[in-house]
């Protein structure tokens, strides 16, 4: 498992790379940084806000810790953060008005949140595509590097995207079995991105439940099962205590989240922060990772520990699933984005091509947290 683990990082260490690439391609490709790079006076000492809207005990918040006490350091201390946790100052709607009136600088800014808002974006969520969490964000740091529609996307926010994280496939943790794709009709599950709108064309009662609300929601009985929480995380919330199985139903990664930063706050950094932050953004991915396998195995451990039943959906029940759910939710993406004259069809083709082509480096990020727990143990 060690190997394992190590053996990923290191492949993810060659995206630090892509990143890096990508974010100097976008400096140098921005009118708007180019405007803003002028006004950047010397390295003034800084406070920014960072605000998380669950816990720093997840892969993510561990790799937001690490990103600033990195950005910190390498800035020579004149960038220093207030962080605020489990959604204390923005809640997860409210990230990117919050980042544009200046309540936070720095956040994760998840778009399923934002229904409509980044529709490009969300082309990471559209269900049954893939597990590879590494090529995935090798994909949006290309975008974000050289797709100028990709890029107004989030400038017309007023935000402006410093890396990614990628929720790794998302098992559905429950208090009953799920053998068969009929399983779930009539189920109570939480889910709030497109993996989920799956499940509810599938028959599931889908309910939008936040993150600090879920372990409680499941010990009432107000849920059935948790979807959208990728096994790594599953953890921190304690749902091992409440839920006896998880399944993995072969949905895939569920969303890119950026690290977003408020454009008036980066207008306000000189031109060494920025490069600071810049250059610590390129290194997230391979950081995430290294956090992400670890936490996948604590969970096994965990799991395994607390006779939580781990499984794998047949595949032929899963192909079921995706009969069921998969062109309905693609449909309903593709309208979204015609309605903004956006090319649909050719974004989804460009970005599928990207995500497989960068699949090819990363082989060893196809399979989900679960089978690799299943697999450590046969």
């Amino acid at each position: 498992m060690l190997h394992l683990q190590h053996l990923r990082a290191r492949r993810l260490g060659q995206l630090a790379v892509v990143a890096a690439a990508g974010l100097a391609l976008a400096a140098c490709g921005s009118s708007d940084d180019d405007s803003t790079q002028a006004s950047g006076g010397g390295s003034d000492p800084v406070t920014l806000k960072f605000s998380y809207f669950t816990s720093q005990n997840n892969p993510i918040g561990q790799t937001w810790t690490w990103w600033m006490d990195e950005v910190t350091e390498r800035s020579g201390g004149t960038i220093k953060f207030d962080a605020f946790w489990d959604g204390t100052l923005l809640k997860a709607d409210e990230v990117v008005d919050g980042l544009r009136d200046g309540r936070a600088d720095v956040a994760q800014i998840t778009p399923s949140f934002y229904s409509g808002r980044f529709p490009l974006t969300a082309a990471a969520e559209l269900p049954f595509a893939s597990n590879n969490v590494a090529a995935i964000s090798a994909t949006m740091a290309k975008l974000s590097a050289e797709d100028e529609t990709f890029q107004k996307e989030w400038s017309a926010q007023s935000v402006k995207p410093l890396g990614w994280s990628v929720g790794a496939s998302s098992p559905v943790v429950s208090k009953d079995p799920i053998k068969a794709a009929g399983d779930i009709k009539g189920m109570k599950i939480r889910g709030i991105d497109r993996g989920s709108k799956a499940l509810k064309h599938n028959g599931a009662n889908v309910l939008a439940v936040a993150p600090a609300e879920l372990y409680g929601s499941m010990e009432r009985g107000l849920l059935d099962g948790v979807y959208g929480v990728p096994f790594g995380a599953l953890t921190s919330m304690k749902l091992e205590e409440v839920g006896k199985y998880t399944t993995d139903l072969g949905l895939g990664a569920q969303t890119a989240s950026a690290l977003a930063i408020g454009q008036s706050s980066w207008d306000k950094l000189s031109d060494e922060q920025r490069q600071a932050i810049e250059e610590v953004g390129a290194e997230i991915p391979a950081k995430y990772a290294e956090l992400n396998a670890k936490a996948d195995a604590d969970a096994c451990t965990a799991f395994t520990e607390n006779e939580v039943e781990l499984s794998v959906l047949p595949d032929a029940e899963s192909q079921k699933l995706r009969a069921g759910g998969e062109t309905k939710v693609r449909d309903e993406w593709v309208a979204e984005l015609k309605q903004k004259d956006l090319d649909a069809d050719g974004f989804g083709a460009k970005f599928t091509e990207l995500v497989k082509a960068a699949s090819a480096d990363f082989p060893d990020e196809d399979k989900s947290g679960v089978q690799r727990c299943l697999d450590t143990q046969s």
